[in-house]
């Protein structure tokens, strides 16, 4: 995922400053600025003001210095591979003591150190007020931790069984649960790959291929769906297996027949249980009862994957622009990810990797969409991508393109 990585030079630079946007997607999904990477910058400044006529010895500075230093280099390797929040925790944490401590270098009285802390923690404070992570309708929280254990569930006494290969097709995975599988389980997520033209398959995907094809024992994990059950049982009703059977036959798979599914009863998963007004008190506490994971026996489909439907001339066309973006900008589109899939008004193929896709309409013009835009961006017409020396930027594409207060929607 190239979600949070900067796209040049001067993105990556000012990530510490950009970090202060109130906008989301900065480097965490979630609306959640914070100030304090750009207050330390300042605060560095005014020491150095403060202290240009003043020496210190070098032990009195050294370890604000080696925080400082620890803090910001540690945004290279950051910016090089993720940009994302939750891998950069420690340095989240680390940055209050830092502000703290450059406060603590200025030349000033006790009372003005005493208001910039307080200045500090005040601006601060006001960036989490943004999103409060204490309101129970505003946090982003899929499972409340409040008691052990972190995840509830109900394992059986006969257990679940080792060497075990479990695959999972939505996101989240819930993957929190595979500690309290056994050890020797091997976990696959297939939500990772779509149902790519077995043509165009990345070799990343040739050892899931093996394991799937090889796999003794296939086992889907998935949260269960209480409204989706056969009456008076805790298996999925057909509806249930309809929905999921298209996210398995992309990789030659099958939910055992007959469906022979184990509930995992969860507490944890049963305070994500909803309602609607219509709902009887039984069938809710029915619903919480059986709240948590399906484990189904799955198998592999031996022979060719079931072909798709050949594509029309149009369709043909807008897969060919789609290849010529997937060279041109391969970070962005990563060739061979998805089908061409129909779409008034005419194709397009889905980039989960950078949070896009490309549309080329009937009448012969291409488009970009990202997921955080309203409207699509004119990339060119099929005469002019297809032809030889079409080029384009790859920095330039609308809702991501620039700082956070640059972008366009």
């Amino acid at each position: 995922m190239i979600r949070f990585l900067a796209d040049t030079w001067r993105d990556a630079i000012l990530r510490p400053v950009a970090m202060a946007a109130p906008n989301s997607s900065v480097y965490i999904e979630i609306a959640a600025p914070d100030f304090r990477f750009a207050i330390a910058l300042v605060l560095a400044v005014l020491v150095l003001i403060s202290n240009r006529k003043t020496r210190h010895r070098l032990t009195v500075w050294l370890p604000s210095l080696a925080l400082f230093a620890l803090v910001f280099l540690s945004f290279i390797p950051w910016m090089q591979t993720t940009g994302n929040g939750r891998y950069f925790m420690p340095y989240l944490i680390l940055i209050g003591p830092l502000c703290i401590a450059l406060i603590n270098l200025m030349q000033n009285t006790a009372g003005m150190k005493l208001f910039l802390v307080v200045a500090v923690l005040g601006i601060q404070g006001f960036a989490l007020n943004l999103n409060n992570p204490w309101r129970s309708w505003d946090a982003w929280t899929w499972i409340p931790w409040k008691d052990a254990p972190y995840l509830s569930i109900e394992l059986p006494k006969e257990g679940l069984g080792v060497n075990v290969t479990y695959l999972t097709i939505s996101v989240p995975t819930f993957s929190l649960a595979a500690p309290l599988l056994p050890a020797s389980s091997r976990w696959i997520n297939l939500g990772t790959f779509g149902p790519m033209d077995e043509d165009d398959q990345l070799s990343v995907y040739t050892p899931i291929r093996k394991a799937l094809s090889e796999g003794a024992s296939l086992k889907l994990f998935m949260a269960s769906a209480p409204r989706s059950m056969v009456k008076d049982t805790d298996q999925p009703d057909q509806n249930a297996i309809n929905a999921i059977a298209p996210h398995l036959e992309g990789h030659n798979l099958r939910l055992k027949i007959p469906t022979r599914c184990q509930l995992l009863k969860s507490k944890s998963m049963a305070h994500r249980a909803f309602f609607y007004g219509n709902e009887t008190p039984a069938e809710k506490a029915r619903i919480i009862e059986q709240s948590g994971f399906w484990i189904c026996p799955v198998e592999y489909v031996r022979g060719p994957r079931k072909k798709k439907a050949l594509l029309s001339a149009e369709g043909i066309m807008a897969k060919r622009m789609f290849e010529k973006m997937e060279k041109i900008c391969p970070r962005f589109f990563n060739p061979g990810q998805q089908h061409v899939e129909a779409r008034p008004p005419g194709f397009y193929r889905r980039y989960g990797g950078s949070d896009s896709f490309l549309v080329a309409t009937i009448s012969g013009h291409l488009y970009f969409k990202y997921d955080r835009t309203l409207n699509p961006q004119l990339i060119g017409t099929a005469e002019a991508v297809l032809a030889p020396g079409f080029a384009f930027d790859c920095t330039k594409f609308k809702g991501r393109a620039g700082l956070p207060w640059e972008r366009e929607i």
